[in-house]
């Protein structure tokens, strides 16, 4: 059922899910004539199950909106899921989120990376990821102008 402050306020400005206290699910901000944050708080430690990774160039810019992320089964070519960086739609509002992941469970990952270099696409993969140490915060990826690693946090 879709909550009556979503309801009251559906032609506001902006719309934007984003995990905003770190606990590890999507959270709700609706913009407008005021501001709305709608919290969303998973049962338990069901959040250490997640994963948000971030792209960013070799200086720490957001610059790498488009880089493709994919999450896989530790070790396997099993897909997980899928997402895109992307740093600028919505109406009126801009934004630099992490790619979020909700994972059947709390097990190491696979991340594959894909960017756009001057001589085309790049894949990198980070193996045996834990999504719990990254409750809290992002998987954050620095990568160069020729989609090689430079730092991962």
């Amino acid at each position: 059922m879709t909550p009556d402050i979503i309801r009251k306020n559906d032609a506001d400005h902006g719309a934007a899910w984003l995990d905003f206290d770190t606990d590890g699910d999507l959270d709700l901000a609706l913009t407008g004539a005021m501001h709305h944050l709608l919290r969303n708080d998973l049962p338990g430690d069901r959040g250490s199950g997640s994963l948000q990774v971030i792209v960013l160039d070799a200086k720490g810019r957001y610059t790498r909106a488009g880089s493709e992320i994919r999450i896989y089964d530790r070790g396997t070519k099993k897909l997980l899921g899928t997402g895109l960086l992307d740093t600028g739609s919505g109406y009126d509002s801009q934004n630099a989120m992490p790619a979020h992941f909700g994972l059947p469970q709390a097990t190491p990952v696979d991340v594959e990376i894909t960017t756009m270099t001057q001589k085309g696409r790049r894949s990198i993969r980070l193996s045996d990821i834990s999504p719990k140490d990254y409750l809290g915060r992002y998987l954050a990826v620095k990568v160069d102008q020729n989609g090689m690693i430079v730092k991962q946090t």
